[in-house]
């Protein structure tokens, strides 16, 4: 089967947690771990969390001057930390992706974990950070799109509908895993609520050799990828297969790998995430709608296995 026809051959399915994740009133903090955002998105986000009926929290100078990132590595520490242990704050909602948070895990890593659960919302660079907290802590968290995404208007009104749902009902759209190979379609269905690590596959990858090293042990893992050309996606694809860390997963669950286009205009994602799924002695699933795109769907992350 083309892993392209089953991607847009998935349906939207109802998956309820036990309940909404927030109430009414909530406190939710940004947090700018990585890439820089501008004033304006960060007032964007404020009224846009207001809206859904929650109290947004920011600090008054979370963004600052840095080479790369949205502050100093002390001050988005800082500020991370002191958001993880906020007894008042239900969820830390990170404003942008990009680069830096895997420069604070160290520091993380040294944290004595919070005694106050938090929801931990973001994807793409704050995968470093779902894992810190999936696997160090025994967390669950929130692949979704970060704040800057919503305030750019980046987001179509499915993935802006079901970000609502999510918090404030608990039922939330997610894309149905579709079969891509033989080991898939023995397995028929990733079971619901089952356990899910991993997200951004760079992220994934920059893990390896590090005190946060994916472990993905009865686990799915979730790999999504954006702008990385097919020889990319096929190196970093093997090199954690060589690594071991298909080993003992349960299987692969590809997200949208979107452009990445060859010098000619040609693309070959699709060919090498083809040959990736009929090679693989695991299922792999394809998840259309979790990653880089307009229709960027949640999903929840390090539920307990089961």
């Amino acid at each position: 089967m083309s892993l392209n026809r089953a991607s847009h051959s998935a349906q939207a399915v109802a998956t309820n947690p036990e309940g909404p994740l927030l109430a009414p009133g909530d406190k939710i903090t940004l947090i700018a771990p990585s890439y820089p955002v501008t004033p304006g998105q960060v007032n964007k986000a404020v009224e846009l969390v207001k809206g859904l009926g929650f109290v947004p929290f920011v600090p008054d100078d979370l963004l600052g001057d840095d080479l790369l990132c949205a502050n100093s590595d002390a001050k988005r520490l800082e500020y991370v930390k002191a958001a993880f242990a906020d007894r008042q704050s239900k969820a830390l909602w990170a404003l942008r992706g990009g680069y830096g948070a895997t420069r604070l895990m160290p520091e993380l890593l040294a944290m004595p974990k919070p005694e106050h659960f938090q929801w931990l919302a973001g994807f793409s660079d704050i995968t470093a950070l779902h894992m810190l907290v999936n696997q160090r802590w025994g967390w669950p968290s929130v692949h979704m799109p970060v704040m800057a995404q919503w305030a750019d208007d980046r987001l179509d009104e499915e993935t802006v509908a079901g970000i609502g749902r999510l918090w404030r009902i608990g039922g939330y759209a997610s894309p149905m895993p579709v079969a891509v190979n033989a080991a898939a379609r023995h397995v028929a269905k990733v079971e619901q609520g089952a356990r899910i690590i991993g997200g951004n596959l760079c992220l994934v990858l920059a893990s390896l050799g590090t005190a946060w090293q994916v472990d993905a042990a009865d686990s799915w893992l979730l790999l999504e990828e954006v702008d990385e050309r097919g020889y990319r996606i096929d190196r970093m694809l093997t090199q954690l297969s060589q690594a071991g860390v298909f080993a003992k997963a349960k299987g692969v669950l590809l997200g949208d790998m979107n452009g990445g286009d060859e010098p000619d205009g040609g693309n070959k994602i699709e060919a090498v995430l083809q040959r990736f799924a009929l090679d693989a002695a695991f299922p792999v699933f394809r998840l259309n709608g979790v990653g880089h795109r307009r229709t960027n769907l949640p999903i929840i992350l390090g539920l307990p296995s089961a």
